[in-house]
């Protein structure tokens, strides 16, 4: 009885905000205290009173915040990331290049309900789609921010989802053969889950010509299938690309390497067709110094030219990006990207500049080093397959990164 009466006494001042302050939990722990030292409480009750207390306190902050924040403050959130790097380039015939660069990113999404979600992401760097770094230099100038997606999310059902606006990238490619991961398409795509199935069909606009109809646009459909066989799993696709207004036009953020009229505008349409398979394993070996490993790759096909028209990526993952100390992923491919197997606007901008007609490896290790917090050492060696577009007949890349996520 004596015990309830307290707890009684203590919960009647949360209302009043006795204990709904920071300082509350010492307050309540000073009063319980003096009970004890009075012989009015034990020791054990105190402790049991202390922790009924904490929690009531918790629930009335709770829902103070529920009452006076809006609704739509409560389904937002905020994350990003701070890419610090130090990169070296080295070309053939050409001086040794250094160079430090930032990348800054940061994502807002609300929850509007439970079937739609708005989002924004903005990011350092320019207006080129393959890349927010943005370089130190010019004495200190200011750095630019962009709208790097602005994009709603709608579900239906379980299985249907709908995105529109600039987002993410929905194509499953286990590696940066076709696509660098920093492309936001814009448009729409339409994905269908039925697992182990699914499947996606995207409308993308890549230009739009004022006063002409001949706006050059893409649609990807994808098949796919990602069945899960414990300890196993695999993830495969089908993509066919499918591109309207290309050929005989130009596009922007080209490399310059894709086969040109005598005009200046792309020789070949670039419809193809490209399979792309992942096959993985959790593990524990080594005491979990090893939890997971895969091998993967990408093939594509543009049925347009006869000749320098294939393209492939081959490579092998071991862990997950490290997300604490400690962890540590590793990664290496080989890739060979014939001059018009695929447009010179989306491969990996890291890869000798993002050009097709080239060959080489990439090595990539992360370790990390705080919580959210990692090193990523990425290594380049790229050649041209036949010597053709630039002069540069190798290129050797260096990438060391600190990277945080918030």
């Amino acid at each position: 009885m004596k015990k309830l009466l307290i707890v009684f006494l203590i919960a009647a001042f949360l209302p009043l905000g006795f204990v709904s302050s920071p300082q509350a939990g010492t307050e309540v722990d000073i009063l319980l205290k003096k009970l004890v030292e009075k012989g009015v409480l034990s020791e054990e009750e105190a402790k049991t009173i202390s922790k009924e207390t904490t929690e009531d306190v918790k629930k009335q902050i709770k829902h103070q915040k529920a009452d006076w924040l809006p609704k739509w403050v409560m389904k937002t959130k905020i994350k990003g990331d701070l890419r610090l790097r130090y990169q070296y380039q080295k070309e053939d015939g050409s001086i040794a290049r250094n160079r430090g660069r930032f990348r800054y990113r940061i994502n807002i999404s609300n929850q509007v309900t439970d079937n739609v979600k708005v989002g924004l992401r903005l990011a350092s760097g320019s207006s080129d789609p393959r890349s927010t770094n943005q370089t130190f230099q010019d004495t200190f100038s200011s750095k630019p921010i962009q709208i790097d997606r602005a994009y709603v999310e709608m579900k239906f059902f379980d299985a249907l989802k709908i995105l529109g606006g600039k987002y993410g990238n929905p194509i499953f490619e286990p590696g940066d053969l076709l696509w660098d991961t920093d492309i936001n398409p814009e448009g729409a795509t339409f994905f269908l889950d039925l697992a182990p199935f699914y499947a996606s069909v995207s409308f993308w606009i890549l230009d739009e010509y004022s006063g002409s109809s001949l706006d050059p646009y893409m649609v990807p459909v994808q098949i796919g299938i990602a069945p899960k066989f414990d300890p196993f799993w695999l993830k495969a696709a089908v993509t066919g690309y499918f591109f309207g207004n290309v050929k005989d036009n130009t596009l922007d953020y080209s490399a310059g390497e894709n086969t040109l009229n005598d005009d200046g505008t792309l020789k070949y349409n670039y419809n193809s067709v490209a399979g792309s398979l992942e096959v993985g394993m959790t593990t524990n070996v080594f005491n979990g110094f090893i939890k997971q490993a895969s091998v993967f790759g990408t093939i594509i096909n543009n049925f347009d030219p006869d000749s320098n028209n294939i393209g492939w990526q081959a490579g092998l993952k071991i862990n997950k990006t490290p997300k604490e100390f400690g962890k540590w992923d590793f990664s290496v491919n080989y890739r060979y990207l014939g001059r018009d197997s695929w447009l010179d606007t989306f491969p990996d901008s890291d890869a000798f500049d993002g050009m097709t007609g080239v060959k080489g490896f990439e090595g990539i290790f992360r370790f990390g080093v705080f919580k959210d917090t990692h090193l990523s050492f990425d290594y380049y060696y790229m050649r041209e397959i036949d010597g053709f577009g630039s002069s540069r007949a190798y290129q050797n890349l260096f990438q060391a990164d600190l990277i945080f996520e918030f």
